[in-house]
């Protein structure tokens, strides 16, 4: 039996998931819808590291009663392979200011 290097991660058996990920740490990182230095959280479907203005958030439930906060970038907010919430999202109007 070949032991599984630990990096306070889960490991698949060939590399940790850590590893995988598109984006485990917002330290140096920049936004990459806007650029903006200040980076919130990766967004939970791709990784990409995207700031306070740029997140969309979602609360995802699962049977149980559980409910969870889920960031997503843009992109992964109205993908419905990805969000689960998408399809009731309604369209964001780019040419508006919040």
């Amino acid at each position: 039996m070949t032991a599984l290097p630990l990096h306070g991660a889960a490991c698949n058996g060939s590399a940790c998931l850590t590893e995988l990920c598109a984006m485990t740490e917002t330290k140096d990182a920049l936004c990459r819808k806007c650029g903006q230095e200040k980076v919130f959280t990766p967004c939970l479907g791709c990784g990409m590291p995207v700031c306070e203005t740029c997140v969309r958030f979602e609360l995802i439930g699962s049977g149980c009663g559980c409910v969870w906060p889920a960031y997503y970038c843009y992109t992964c907010a109205f993908d419905p392979a990805i969000n689960p919430n998408a399809s009731f999202r309604e369209p964001e109007d780019s040419t508006s200011v919040a």
